[in-house]
């Protein structure tokens, strides 16, 4: 996916395979669910996509960027600048929003099936399967842009450049730090943790939060995402290439 409001699709082995146009701005966010693809964009909307790739049908309710996108109880739900939560059918609808408060949720995690939404306030806000807040997490002092799950432990990666473990009981149990810079995505892959920062680095942790290495040659701009993709790490960045890690 990209800023150009693109998404493109690569088959097994690394070629472009289609080229998916419609959105009318960039593209922020990536989901495939049931054998479907999800893009969320800075247009407000939700493209859904088959397998062909062809268009389907186009997610409105947003009323500003959409910034994540996750599956919640078998639902696809996403969070956007907006400050809401949706929650929606196959049909394109919105079958519940949810508002924490009046800050931009960036990020989405579901974790024992309560659902994680990281904020523009530093805040983790959680809630339990019949939409009720139980709990707003706070340790960050920026903008809270990834989350993940790893083993027992949330993680959660922020614009103060840390990365924070969180326990069952919503209790911080460490931090990793290192990054330069903001940490904008995180992955969980054979039993490590991997880090993306605007600083152009990724860096490998243990589960205990112990730095073990950075992956070299690392990209010449922001590293916006991270995925893993048939056993792969995958990071992508604002030097406009996609790089494959063994």
């Amino acid at each position: 996916a990209s800023f150009d409001g693109t998404a493109r699709v690569w088959d097994e082995n690394d070629a472009l395979k289609a080229e998916l146009t419609g959105h009318k701005a960039g593209i922020t966010c990536l989901l495939v669910h049931n054998n479907m693809l999800y893009t969320g964009s800075d247009d407000f909307t939700i493209r859904l996509w088959d397998n062909s790739p062809a268009f389907v049908c186009s997610f409105e309710g947003h009323e500003d960027s959409v910034y994540n996108l996750t599956v919640w109880q078998s639902q696809v739900t996403s969070c956007s600048k907006d400050g809401t939560i949706k929650v929606w059918n196959e049909k394109g609808n919105a079958t519940k929003t949810l508002k924490p408060s009046d800050t931009p949720i960036y990020c989405l995690v579901v974790k024992d099936q309560m659902l994680y939404c990281g904020a523009y306030d530093g805040s983790i806000f959680v809630y339990d399967t019949s939409g009720s807040m139980v709990k707003q997490m706070k340790g960050h002092d920026g903008v809270v842009f990834s989350l993940c799950v790893h083993g027992d432990l949330l993680l959660s990666g922020a614009g103060d450049k840390t990365i924070r473990m969180w326990d069952r009981n919503y209790n911080e149990k460490g931090q990793m730090a290192g990054h330069a810079g903001v940490v904008s995505a995180l992955v969980s892959h054979e039993g490590m943790v991997f880090s993306a920062s605007y600083d152009k680095t990724i860096r490998m942790w243990a589960p205990s939060g112990e730095f073990k290495k950075e992956l070299t040659p690392g990209h010449d701009n922001l590293v916006l995402s991270l995925a893993v993709n048939r056993g792969r790490l995958i990071s992508g960045s604002a030097d406009s290439t996609l790089r494959v890690w063994g």
